[in-house]
């Protein structure tokens, strides 16, 4: 999650058009939404319900990434992969975690080894082929995705495990991001 800190640009600095913007009470309650979110995959977990926790997980890493997007709006822009509906460019709060993948590898905050290499053989995964992982599987809350990709299997404390460590994963690379972002800040602005 990107932190909250003094050098940060506030909205109102920045040049992005606003359908990439959070509002403020928009982004507090996404911000209070990711700490229930984790702390329901943890009741979730600790009570065997793996397929709830993997679900939690899942959500909390869409929060993530719509943070970014609102703290790093230019970036997210350069991308050219911002959604459209009907031609135009969709709010922010409107994105799905595919669509916030997507960004996300274009920006390389959660790259992709997608375009490593010509083969699908010989391609390395990242970080953002995993954080693919977390949204297929929390996406099998959708009956039809479960019965299409997952029948007569179990959501099991595997997949929970392996959520938990590629969001927690995902989380560094992002926090990861924030650090370069605000060290370059600092040093433009001569306080490093």
């Amino acid at each position: 999650m990107p932190p909250r800190h003094p050098c940060t640009p506030s909205p109102s600095n920045r040049s992005a058009s606003n359908f990439l913007k959070l509002s403020r009470q928009e982004e507090a309650e996404l911000y209070r939404t990711i700490r229930i979110y984790w702390r329901e995959a943890k009741r979730c977990e600790a009570a065997g319900a793996h397929f709830s926790c993997c679900v939690m997980l899942g959500s909390l890493l869409e929060g993530m990434l719509m943070l970014m997007v609102n703290a790093y709006p230019e970036e997210a822009k350069a991308t050219g992969k911002i959604p459209q509906r009907g031609g135009r460019p969709m709010n922010l709060i409107g994105w799905n975690l595919t669509q916030l993948l997507q960004v996300a590898d274009a920006t390389a905050w959660l790259p992709s080894g997608e375009h490593s290499h010509p083969s699908s053989r010989h391609r390395k995964r990242q970080i953002g082929d995993y954080a693919k992982i977390v949204r297929d599987v929390r996406n099998l809350v959708h009956p039809g995705r479960y019965v299409t990709d997952h029948a007569r299997k179990r959501v099991t404390k595997r997949y929970s495990l392996h959520l938990f460590e590629v969001v927690e994963i995902c989380k560094d690379w992002l926090l990861a991001h924030n650090n370069v972002v605000l060290r370059v800040d600092l040093l433009q602005e001569g306080l490093l």
